[in-house]
């Protein structure tokens, strides 16, 4: 026998197994549904047939606890409605609390504001105005000037050094002449 021919043995006798599977279930299904239809029909038959006395305590637990659920439920939604509303009031007292004391902070600091420019001298003002720009004109002056005279005496020390080389080199060549520069 070839591999093909076992392969599909192999398959048809799986698809025999599961319908017989499958006819099995629905036969299981059949039955159960059966037995469950008799017991239904026992058990109401029974409970309408039997008086179930059930105990004035057990009523009465059963009551209570309903009783007390219904109040804390009551209680709760109570006490929710309570704290929302509190919130709610606290909140616009504070927020028209606020508003009325910016009110009043801001008419004080504005009052006071043209108190204190009122009393400001314009002269003094001014002449203190002028005085701090001379002073800061005269620091970037200084520093400007600084850095002037350092680039001059470079460049002096520089032309001096010229002159010394210029001199120097006269000397060397003209042995017995004096050659005299000045600077002025």
């Amino acid at each position: 026998m070839s591999k093909i021919d076992c392969d599909w043995i192999f398959g048809f006798g799986m698809m025999v197994a599961g319908l017989i599977g499958v006819g099995y279930g629905l036969g299981v299904h059949c039955k159960m549904k059966k037995l469950c239809e008799k017991l239904d029909t026992t058990i109401d038959d029974l409970s309408n047939d039997v008086p179930i006395d059930i105990p004035k305590e057990v009523i009465d637990q059963a009551v209570e606890r309903a009783a007390e659920r219904r109040a804390r439920y009551a209680v709760d939604n109570a006490a929710a409605d309570i704290i929302s509303k509190m919130k709610s009031d606290i909140h616009s007292e504070v927020s028209s609390a606020v508003s009325d004391e910016r009110k009043k902070i801001s008419e004080k600091v504005t009052d006071t504001i043209a108190e204190r420019v009122s009393k400001i001298d314009e002269d003094e003002l001014r002449k203190d105005v002028v005085n701090k720009a001379k002073e800061q004109i005269a620091a970037k002056f200084d520093n400007k000037l600084d850095d002037i005279l350092a680039d001059f005496n470079s460049n002096l020390s520089n032309v001096s050094r010229i002159y010394r080389s210029i001199a120097q080199t006269i000397a060397v060549t003209q042995n017995a002449r004096d050659v005299m520069f000045k600077m002025v």
